[in-house]
């Protein structure tokens, strides 16, 4: 596994890993830009930046050196790594629980009313 940082010319920084060739995860970033998703890296002026690697680890390191490299890096990488995704997924849901209700009830009620 590969932690790589992409820079542009701006110095913005993106940190990920990957195992796939850094060319071919520098032309994914590309890819994802264009459809506009919802990816950090799309902060970056793909076009003009590089991308080097950090380091090497094995499969079992990977999320612990990403998040080091993440929360250590002065970087775009929205997400930082340092929280409970358990305690975030609880305040999400306890925030987001009217919404859900309501979501669920309408789409129970398109079900209902198409059978």
């Amino acid at each position: 596994m590969i932690i790589y940082c992409i820079e542009d010319i701006n110095d913005f920084k993106y940190i990920g890993k990957t195992n796939l060739k850094l060319t071919q995860r520098m032309a994914c970033h590309r890819c994802s830009k264009k459809k506009n998703g919802p990816y950090s890296s799309k902060l970056l002026n793909l076009d003009n930046s590089i991308i080097y690697q950090i380091e090497e680890c094995n499969k079992q390191d990977s999320r612990e050196r990403e998040k080091y490299w993440i929360n250590n890096t002065e970087c775009v990488n929205i997400m930082k790594m340092n929280f409970d995704r358990k305690k975030y997924q609880d305040e999400y849901d306890k925030k987001n629980r009217l919404h859900k209700n309501a979501l669920a009830r309408i789409n129970y009620a398109k079900r209902k009313s198409s059978s």
